[in-house]
């Protein structure tokens, strides 16, 4: 595992979905145990990232916020301020 890793995992994920999606949307039997056990996988990997996600901008973005108020300076834009 590369330093770089950590960035590539969503793109990594997002592009495991669309593949899924595509092959079960076109498919003419239902989806193989395998192909449900790695539905399984990726929503669980969705809902950790999406909770990360959450995590940064309503903890640090905000700690980050309020630090730049107490210095004058202008805030970071968000929709979660």
């Amino acid at each position: 595992t590369g330093s770089g890793d950590g960035v590539r995992w969503a793109p990594k994920l997002a592009e495991e979905l669309r593949y899924l999606s595509q092959n079960i949307s076109n498919a003419d039997f239902r989806p193989t145990n395998q192909a449900r056990e790695v539905q399984t996988i990726l929503n669980e990997r969705v809902i950790q990232y999406r909770g990360e996600f959450n995590r940064l901008f309503e903890e640090d973005v905000a700690q980050f916020n309020r630090n730049l108020l107490e210095r004058n300076l202008a805030p970071l834009i968000s929709d979660l301020d």
